[in-house]
């Protein structure tokens, strides 16, 4: 059973979101971050409104990324190791100026291996 707030310092693996469009299944991960790491039922709610909000598909490097109200900025982004795979990634720091975020918590989707 996932927990909302680890106090180790480690990953969090909130469970799965399903699928995506090649019939990938993933899971959602709440990453721990010197800020802390977000809780599961946060995670989920946040990437709910994601996936209700408008996006931005003309985005360099990106696809649908969006600033959301509740102050997260999430996209789809291609997965570093796995060709054709999109995972979604989701920030609530600041931006940097240099397309990343900091000072914030994070989640994302990995792909179930």
């Amino acid at each position: 059973m996932p927990v909302d707030n680890p106090a180790d310092g480690k990953d969090v693996n909130c469970g799965p979101i399903g699928s995506d469009s090649n019939g990938v299944r993933q899971n959602l991960m709440a990453k721990a971050t010197p800020n802390g790491t977000v809780g599961c039922t946060e995670a989920f709610n946040v990437l709910d409104e994601y996936k209700k909000h408008p996006v931005d598909q003309a985005e360099t490097g990106t696809m649908g990324a969006a600033r959301l109200p509740s102050g997260w900025a999430c996209a789809s982004v291609p997965h570093a190791e796995l060709k054709g795979i999109r995972i979604v990634s989701c920030d609530s720091g600041k931006e940097d100026g240099h397309g990343g975020y900091v000072g914030g918590r994070s989640f994302y989707s990995e792909p179930v291996r």
